[in-house]
Order: structure tokens, then C-alpha cells, then sequence
């Protein structure tokens, strides 16, 4: 188990190097030197979610749009590989 006086483990947003805070904040980085807190992370990462439009006409327009990049991942399988569509083809 980790000496609870090495703190909590953390990862460096700049370099991606792993060390433990020591308990400090904000959390310093011993390898690149940058500073910062790790707690402002978490609330960031959370916030990045996307929010539902409210107008049902713009909600129509996001899943169109996605309908039709289905339909266009869809249409290109097929023309790469039209065995996948033909199911009782016959290999000799």
C-alpha cells in the first residue's frame, strides 16, 4: 500500500509523466515543471459533456445528420465489400 504521506498518485497534463503530489496544491510536475491542479481536472473533464438542444428543429438537425453518416459508412461496407451483403455467395 502507498505511504498516505507520498499523497495522491497523479498524471501530468503536459508530459503525461505519473508521480505523487505530496499532498501539495497545486500539484507540481518534477519533470517538466508545470503546475497544476488536479481537482480543477476532474470538474473540467465532467463539463465537457454536450448539452441537448432545447429547439426541437436543431435536434432534428443532429440526428439526420448522423443518420446519415450511418448511411454513408453503411453504403461504402457494401461497396467495399459486396460479399458482406450477399450472404449466400459461394466461394470456389
Amino acid at each position: 500500500m502507498a505511504n498516505p504521506e507520498l499523497g495522491a498518485k497523479q498524471i501530468c497534463p503536459n508530459c503525461q509523466a505519473k508521480f505523487y503530489d505530496l499532498t501539495r496544491r497545486p500539484a507540481h510536475c518534477p519533470k517538466c515543471a508545470t503546475e497544476f491542479d488536479p481537482d480543477e481536472a476532474v470538474r473540467s473533464r465532467r463539463s465537457r459533456s454536450r448539452v441537448a438542444p432545447t429547439d426541437l428543429g436543431v435536434l432534428r438537425a443532429d440526428v439526420e445528420t448522423s443518420l446519415r453518416n450511418v448511411d454513408q459508412l453503411i453504403n461504402e461496407v457494401n461497396r467495399k465489400w459486396p460479399f458482406a451483403r450477399n450472404t449466400e455467395l459461394k466461394l470456389p
